[in-house]
C-alpha cells in the first residue's frame, strides 16, 4: 500500500490533501491500534516524514527503515519491535514516543479547557470585538464550543461543557483554585455582545456578570484579589486610522459591579495576563504622532491602572506586533508569546522574549520551534509563511499547549482547522484535540494554579490628579546632545480620542500608510484632536516635579526659551488618582527608576501647578488660535492676489468631511481645490513636523518643529514689519508642533449630512453614558471600602438621565431612557426586578419568563417587563410584555425569578398606555413564592401606579388573574418593578 504525504505540491499545502492524507493514514493506523485518530497518526507522518515525502509500508526501502529508526531513536525507552513488520514498529515506537513526551502534562495539566471556534480577526489583527453596532467591522462568524480535554485514554478524550451554534464563546480563563471558568460569550450578531460569564465546574451553573448591549466585554483574566480585568469597548473610542471601536482594559469585582476603566489608550489594547510578580502584561497599540503600522509592543501595568509602563519593543520596527504572553512559570521574566503582523490575523510565530537581553529590534527574543535567533525585519504582514501558532500556554520553560496549524496558509488564510497541541522549543509535538469543522483553540490548564502576588492598590478615588517626577530631562536619549540649560519648560498635551469615524483622508511615510477617520487634520498631520494642559519650569539640574489630571493620556513636550518643542514624546502615559509617576529622562528606560532624589531642585522647590497656556484648557482650533492672527495682521496683503491667501474662506474637500480654511490648505501646500484628501508635505515651504507616519524609533532632538520651520524664522525676523505678540507666535508655534491640527474637536468645521451628525451623535451619546457609569462605579467602590464611612439607611439608588440633547434623532434606548446604576452597596433599597440586559436564557437574574408572548415578537418578550425602559404611550415600537390575544382566556401570566431570596414590600406596575389601540387591565394579581398572594387593583392610565404591601420573604413572583377592560381589545405591560433589598 502507497501512504502518499505530498501534502504541498508546492508552496502551499491543501485542506484537501491534509485530508487525503489523513485517510489513508487511518488506514494505515488501525493495524495496530483501533483507537488511533487519523489526525494523530497523519501529524506523526507529517513530523517525521516531511511533507513532500512518500512513504510505502508495504513495499519498504531504506528511506521506510530509517523512518522507524528515527522515531525509536527519539525515544528515551525505545519499544522492542519487529523491523520486518515496518508499519506496526513505527505505530509503536510513535506510541510510546508520545507517551514519553506528554509525561510533565500527564503530571502536571492532564485536563485543560480549550474553545472551538472560527476565526475571529478582520482586517487587522485587534478586531476581534464584533459588536453590535459597529460602524463597520463586525467579525463575528458563529459557531462555538466550551469544552474540557482530558488525558483518560491514550488519545484523549473531550468533554463539551457549554455549545451554541448560532453564537461565539472565547478566552476561558481558569479560577487559580481550579473551582470556576470565566469566558465571553456573545450569542447574536446584532442582538447581543460580547459580555463575562462565569461557570461553576462542579454544577456547571452559569451566571453572568457584565451586561449592555453596544458594549464588548472579553479576555477576562481573574486578580489575586479576586477582581476581575478584561478588554472592553466601553470607553467609545474609533481608532484613528479606521472606522472601528477601540478596546482598552477595565476591572470589575467577582461580580460585575464596580466596573471601571483601567486604559485610556488611543487604540486597542488587548490579551491581558498576569506576571508572577502581579503585574499585568498586555499589548497595545501605540502611534501617537508616528505610524500606526509597526509599534504594538508589550505594555505594563499594576491591578491598579498604576505604572502603566512598555515593558518590549515601545521603539522598535521588530517585532512588528507581540501578542498572547504569557510568563513561562519560574523562569524569572521570560515569555512565550506569538510574533505577527499588523494587516493579519492573531497568528503568526512562536518566540520566547527575555527583557534581561534587550527592549528592542529583536534584542531579547528568540524564536522557537525550532530555536533559532530572531531575525529583525520590516514586514506589515510578518510571520504568515509556514507554519502558525496562536495562543502559547507555558508548562516549563521547555513544553507548551499550543494552537498550531502545520500547513503553511498565508495571510489570514486556514488552509484546515487549527488544532492543540502539546510541544516543545525545539518543535517536537503530540497533537492532542482538533475537529474538521472548526478551530480548537485557546488550551487553559484545568489545574489549580499558584497565585501572583498580590499588589496593593494606591489609587485614591477621591482624587482628579496625579503627580509628575522627572529627574533630569537631558539623560533620556531624545534630548542626546542637546545643551544643559537649553530645555526650559515641560509642556503637557492631552490626546482627545474620536468617538466615531465620519469621513476620511490619508497619510504615508516610511514602510506604512494609512486611511484617517474623521481627520482633524490634512494627511500626514495630527492623528488626533490636541488639548495643551499647560507647562511647568525646568530647573537648572533638568529635573521637574508637576501635578496632572488623572484618567487622561498625556504626553510630554521639551520647550527651548521660546516655547518650541525640541522634541515631542510619540507616545502617552496615563496616570491614575493619586498616582506619582516617576522617571530618569525624556524617553529613557521606563523601568529605569531615579536616583539621588533628595538632591533635586524640583522636589526641594515643591510640587508645581500647569500654568495655562492662554486661557482654560482647550482642543487646539486653527479657526479659533491661528487664524485670527492672519485675520489681524496678514490678509490686507496675503489677498490672493499679492501673495498667498491667509483669508479664512472655507474649502471642503469631500473625503475628508471637512471645511478647512483656506489660510491652512495654502500654508500647507495643499491646492484647495475641493476634491478628495491631500497630504500635506512635512518638510515644507513653510512649515516642517515630523509627521503622523514618523518612524518608531527613536528620533532626534530638533529634526523638524518649529524651531526649523521656515515660517518662524520670517515672522521671527520681521516679515515686512509685521511684529508678532509672545502669544502669537506661541500659538504659531504650538500649531506646528501639535502636528498642525485644525479642529479642536472633531465635530468643529465639520461638512457632515444629517446622518453623519447622527452617526456621531449616537457613539458620543454613549461615550457620555459610560463615562457617567465609571464616575459612579467609583463612587460606590469608595463607598465599599469603607473610604467615606457608614452607608446610610434607606438611601435610594442614584439615578441619570439621557435626553435628546445628547443623542439628537439616535436611536430609542439613548432617547428619553432611564438609566439606573446601583451607585450604593448591594442591599440598597432599589427596583429589584430591573435587568436591562434580560434575556429567555434563565441564568441571566432576575429573569423573566411567561406563557404567553404576542406572536412570538421579541418586543413582546417577558424580558421587556424589566429592561427599565419606561414608555408606555402613543402608538410606537417600544418594548413590552404583550400577551397573545388568543390566549386571554387560557390566563397569561408574567413570572419574575430573582434566583435568590429577596424581601419586597412595592410593587410598580407601567401598562402599556397606547389609547384608544390598547385596552388595559381593570384588575390582577400577584402571587409570591412563598404562597401568599395580594389582589390589585388597575387604573386606565400611563401613570406608574404603586401598590405597597407588608414586607415578604420571595424568590419569584408572578403578575397573574389579568382581567382586561375590553375583552376583545388588546392589553399588555410595559414595565413591573419589585422594591426591596436581597436577603
Amino acid at each position: 500500500m502507497l501512504l502518499a504525504l505530498s501534502l504541498g505540491g508546492g508552496a502551499l499545502a491543501t485542506a484537501e490533501t491534509a485530508k487525503t492524507a489523513e485517510t489513508a493514514a487511518n488506514q494505515q493506523g488501525t493495524t495496530a491500534d483501533n483507537k488511533l485518530p487519523a489526525k494523530v497518526f497523519a501529524d506523526w507522518l507529517l513530523q517525521d516524514a516531511g511533507p513532500n515525502h512518500q512513504i510505502n509500508f508495504d513495499q519498504p526501502s531504506e528511506k521506510e527503515k530509517k523512518l522507524v529508526a528515527d522515531a525509536l531513536a527519539d525515544c528515551r525507552n525505545p519499544p522492542t519491535v519487529e523491523m520486518d513488520r515496518l508499519r506496526e514498529a513505527y505505530l509503536l515506537a510513535c506510541q510510546q514516543r508520545r507517551r514519553e513526551r506528554l509525561q510533565l502534562l500527564a503530571k502536571s495539566s492532564p485536563r485543560f479547557v480549550f474553545v472551538k471556534q472560527r476565526p475571529l480577526s478582520g482586517s487587522f489583527y485587534g478586531y476581534t470585538e464584533g459588536q453590535s453596532d459597529a460602524q463597520n467591522e463586525s467579525n463575528f462568524r458563529p459557531g462555538g464550543e466550551l469544552c474540557v480535554w482530558s488525558m483518560d485514554e491514550a488519545y484523549g478524550s473531550v468533554t463539551t461543557l457549554l455549545k451554541d451554534p448560532g453564537g461565539v464563546i472565547r478566552d476561558p480563563e481558569l479560577s487559580f483554585d481550579a473551582k470556576r471558568l470565566l469566558f465571553s460569550w456573545k450569542r447574536s450578531h446584532r442582538q447581543d455582545d460580547y459580555h463575562l460569564y462565569e461557570m461553576d465546574l462542579d454544577s456547571r451553573a452559569i451566571r453572568q456578570l457584565t451586561h449592555g448591549l453596544g458594549f464588548a466585554d472579553y479576555e477576562g483574566r481573574y486578580l489575586p484579589d479576586g477582581d476581575i480585568v478584561f478588554s472592553s469597548t466601553r470607553g467609545i473610542s474609533t481608532i484613528p486610522c479606521w472606522w472601528t471601536e477601540a478596546s482598552n482594559l477595565w476591572r470589575c469585582d467577582k461580580d460585575g459591579k464596580f466596573m471601571h476603566r483601567l486604559g485610556y489608550d488611543q487604540v486597542t489594547t488587548n490579551f491581558p495576563s498576569l506576571l508572577d510578580d502581579g503585574r499585568i502584561i498586555y499589548t497595545r497599540w501605540d502611534y501617537n504622532d508616528r505610524g500606526q503600522t509597526f509599534p504594538q509592543p508589550l505594555f505594563v501595568m499594576n491591578p491598579d491602572g498604576t505604572k502603566q509602563i512598555s515593558y518590549y519593543g515601545l521603539n522598535s520596527w521588530f517585532p512588528t506586533t507581540i501578542n498572547h504572553a504569557r510568563e513561562i512559570p519560574g523562569s524569572g521574566g521570560k515569555l512565550i508569546a506569538i510574533l505577527h503582523g499588523h494587516h493579519t490575523h492573531q497568528k503568526g510565530k512562536l518566540a520566547l522574549v527575555d527583557r534581561s537581553r534587550g527592549v528592542d529590534e529583536g534584542r531579547g527574543v528568540t524564536m522557537l520551534a525550532p530555536v533559532r535567533e530572531a531575525t529583525p525585519v520590516i514586514v506589515d504582514a510578518y510571520g504568515q509563511k509556514g507554519d502558525q501558532f496562536q495562543y502559547p500556554y507555558p508548562l516549563s520553560e521547555d513544553e507548551f499547549l499550543v494552537t498550531y496549524d502545520p500547513l503553511p496558509g498565508g495571510n489570514r488564510a486556514y488552509p484546515r482547522p487549527f488544532g492543540i497541541y502539546w510541544m516543545n522549543a525545539s518543535g517536537e509535538r503530540e497533537l492532542l484535540a482538533s475537529d474538521d469543522r472548526i478551530h480548537c483553540k485557546q488550551a487553559f490548564p484545568l489545574v489549580p494554579r499558584k497565585m501572583p502576588r498580590a499588589i496593593p492598590s494606591i489609587v485614591d478615588h477621591r482624587k482628579s490628579t496625579a503627580r509628575v517626577f522627572m529627574q533630569n530631562v537631558y539623560a533620556g536619549h531624545a534630548l542626546k546632545g542637546v545643551k544643559k540649560g537649553a530645555v526650559k519648560k515641560i509642556r503637557v498635551v492631552e490626546m482627545k480620542l474620536r468617538a466615531a469615524g465620519v469621513g476620511s483622508s490619508s497619510s504615508s511615510g516610511p514602510h506604512s500608510r494609512a486611511m484617517i477617520s474623521t481627520p482633524v487634520a490634512v494627511g500626514n498631520g495630527s492623528w488626533d484632536a490636541k488639548m495643551i494642559l499647560g507647562d511647568v519650569p525646568v530647573h537648572e539640574d533638568g529635573s521637574a516635579y508637576f501635578e496632572v489630571p488623572a484618567k487622561r493620556p498625556i504626553y510630554f513636550q521639551a520647550l527651548d526659551e521660546k516655547n518650541r518643542a525640541i522634541n515631542t514624546m510619540r507616545t502617552w502615559a496615563t496616570l491614575m488618582p493619586g498616582e506619582m509617576m516617576s522617571c530618569v529622562g525624556c524617553h529613557d528606560k521606563q523601568h529605569d527608576a531615579p536616583v539621588n532624589l533628595g538632591h533635586s531642585l524640583a522636589l526641594r522647590g515643591g510640587l508645581q501647578s500647569l500654568k495655562p497656556f492662554y486661557g482654560p484648557a482647550r482642543g487646539f482650533s486653527y479657526a479659533k488660535e491661528i487664524q485670527p492672527i492672519w485675520d489681524a495682521k496678514c490678509v490686507s496683503c496675503h489677498d490672493g492676489q499679492q501673495a498667498i491667501s491667509l483669508k479664512a474662506t472655507a474649502r471642503s474637500m469631500k473625503k475628508e468631511k471637512r471645511l478647512w480654511a483656506e489660510s491652512y490648505l495654502n500654508l500647507l501646500q495643499i491646492k484647495p481645490s475641493g476634491g478628495n484628501a491631500a497630504q500635506a508635505r512635512v518638510d515644507g515651504k513653510y512649515v516642517k513636523w515630523l509627521g503622523s507616519q514618523s518612524e518608531p524609533t527613536p528620533q532626534p532632538a530638533y529634526l523638524r518643529s518649529s524651531i526649523n520651520s521656515p515660517l518662524i524664522k520670517l515672522l521671527e525676523n520681521g516679515h515686512h514689519d509685521v511684529r508678532m505678540t509672545r502669544e502669537e507666535m506661541d500659538k504659531i508655534s504650538a500649531w506646528i508642533d501639535l502636528y498642525v491640527p485644525y479642529s479642536g474637536q472633531y465635530p468643529e468645521a465639520g461638512d457632515w449630512n444629517k446622518k453623519e451628525k447622527k452617526k456621531y451623535a449616537h457613539f458620543q451619546a454613549k461615550r457620555d453614558y459610560m463615562r457617567e457609569f465609571d464616575r459612579l462605579s467609583r463612587q460606590a467602590l469608595i463607598r465599599s471600602q469603607g473610604v467615606s464611612g457608614k452607608v446610610p439607611e434607606n438611601r435610594e439608588t442614584e439615578y441619570f438621565a439621557f435626553s435628546r440633547q445628547y443623542a439628537p434623532e439616535s436611536v430609542a434606548r439613548f432617547e428619553q431612557q432611564l438609566v439606573r446604576y446601583q451607585a450604593e452597596m448591594e442591599n440598597t433599597y432599589r427596583n429589584l426586578a430591573y435587568n436591562p440586559d434580560a434575556r429567555p436564557e434563565a441564568f441571566s437574574y432576575p429573569h423573566a419568563s411567561s406563557n404567553s408572548e404576542c406572536r412570538g415578537e421579541s418586543r413582546f418578550l417577558a424580558g421587556n417587563a424589566i429592561d427599565g425602559d419606561r414608555r408606555n404611550t402613543k402608538h410606537q415600537q417600544f418594548p413590552s410584555w404583550g400577551p397573545d390575544r388568543a390566549d386571554h382566556v387560557n390566563t397569561p401570566w408574567i413570572k419574575l425569578d430573582f434566583g435568590r431570596e429577596v424581601e419586597v414590600d412595592k410593587a410598580v406596575l407601567l401598562l402599556r398606555a397606547d389609547f384608544p389601540h390598547d385596552t388595559t387591565w381593570q384588575r390582577g394579581r400577584l402571587d409570591f413564592s412563598d404562597g401568599s398572594h395580594i389582589d390589585l387593583e388597575l387604573k386606565a392610565t400611563a401613570d406608574a401606579q404603586s401598590h405597597a404591601f407588608p414586607k415578604r420573604t420571595i424568590r419569584w413572583v408572578k403578575f397573574t388573574g389579568l382581567d382586561a377592560r375590553n375583552p376583545e381589545g388588546w392589553a399588555a405591560l410595559s414595565e413591573i418593578e419589585l422594591w426591596g433589598r436581597h436577603k
